[in-house]
């Protein structure tokens, strides 16, 4: 005997076998990893002379694309790899000529004939979003015989070059004396003047940019603490290492470089009440991952890391730069001040003494002066001649 499923159970059968079939098809799409999948390896960006190639491998087959920073949609700028390619190696080759169309820019080397250019290779794991897994590297390269054959003008880009390595305006820098654990970015503040403080105090000196300078920050050169008669005082900084570390700490820098802290206590000279600090502080180039020093040193970067115990412990002086100031055009010096408390001893005593001995006078009229001398003289004058007379009666 032969049975025949019906309808319903023949629909529901083929319903198993298309969900069964959808879910053995899903599994083979999640195998990608498109958001999983990352570079593994050394990646490297070639320059050759016939133009620039990006050489990756990838953990998992890439899907995606590999394109020149700002020509995302020129096929001859960029590369895109599908799935059905189960590729793991990547690659992406720009020729010469095609380099500035790319997006990469060019300028003439000093002092030299050859042609700089740089550009940013993309490596973007989804075809059209970011995923965490996307990388940039940055290209470099150097050609002798550079034609350039775009529309932008070689002079256009040499302005622009220059402007960059040109002068700037130096920028304005504030400094303030604080007391420890005042708020230092309060806002509207236009008094500078510290109330009076006691030997001791904790304070704060802050150093500050007032205006955000891009790729500027600012280093403490060195301070010196003096009376209101200029050049009379002590060098407490220098390189933003303290001199004297229980006096003032070494500095501190934000994470922008745009302030600087350091800690001490409040102090004074001698017979002085107000402590005048000036300062010289220097501008400095923030570190970025493709910055080029042509003209300058690695001192001439910002840099958070504070030196200043590594050189003492090398029995070094703490003054670690030896600095042509003379000649240095980005020192900006500032002045900051405070007020410490005068001392009432010996004050009190000299008011005391000048009240005692003003209590113990009597100031009378030049009569009674007179008239009180002149009894006085009468009653000498009494007195001799009395004994005067006694002593003539007894010798007759």
């Amino acid at each position: 005997m032969f049975i025949f499923p019906s309808s319903s159970s023949f629909s529901l059968q083929n319903s198993l076998l298309y969900l069964t079939v959808f879910f053995l098809c899903s599994g083979n799409i999640s195998e990608a990893k498109t958001f999983e999948n990352r570079i593994v390896g050394k990646s490297f960006v070639s320059c050759r002379p016939e133009g620039v190639s990006l050489v990756a491998k990838t953990e998992d087959f890439f899907e995606g694309q590999i394109y020149i920073k700002g020509a995302r949609n020129n096929p001859t700028c960029s590369k895109s790899f599908t799935l059905s390619q189960n590729s793991t190696d990547l690659d992406l080759k720009i020729n010469q000529d095609q380099l500035i169309k790319c997006g990469f820019r060019a300028w003439p080397k000093p002092n030299s004939k050859l042609m700089l250019l740089s550009g940013q290779v993309i490596v973007a794991f989804h075809p059209t979003l970011v995923t965490p897994s996307d990388r940039a590297f940055r290209a470099h390269c150097e050609f002798e015989d550079f034609k350039q054959e775009t529309e932008i003008g070689l002079e256009n880009l040499i302005q622009t070059h220059e402007m960059i390595l040109g002068n700037f305006e130096l920028p304005e820098i504030t400094m303030r004396v604080l007391s420890a654990g005042e708020e230092s970015l309060r806002k509207n503040e236009t008094n500078q003047e510290m109330r009076v403080l006691k030997v001791g105090d904790p304070i704060i000196f802050e150093w500050k940019l007032e205006e955000e300078h891009g790729i500027f920050g600012i280093q403490i050169e060195r301070c010196s603490a003096e009376t209101e008669e200029v050049g009379k005082g002590m060098k407490i900084l220098e390189n933003g290492c303290s001199l004297d570390e229980e006096l003032i700490s070494d500095t501190t820098s934000s994470s922008d470089f745009s302030k600087i802290y350091a800690n001490s206590l409040a102090f004074k000279f001698p017979e002085e009440h107000v402590v005048y600090v000036r300062c010289a502080v220097r501008t400095c180039v923030k570190r970025s991952e493709h910055l080029e020093i042509i003209n300058g040193n690695e001192e001439d970067l910002c840099s958070s890391e504070n030196q200043c115990g590594i050189f003492e412990a090398s029995g070094k002086s703490r003054n670690r730069r030896q600095l042509g100031n003379n000649t240095r055009t980005d020192i900006i010096y500032v002045n900051g001040r405070f007020r410490i408390k005068k001392h009432g001893g010996f004050e009190n005593l000299r008011k005391s003494e000048k009240s005692t001995s003003s209590e113990s006078r009597i100031c009378m009229p030049d009569v009674v002066y007179y008239a009180c001398f002149g009894t006085v003289l009468l009653g000498y004058l009494v007195t001799i001649s009395t004994t005067v007379i006694y002593k003539l009666r007894g010798v007759i």
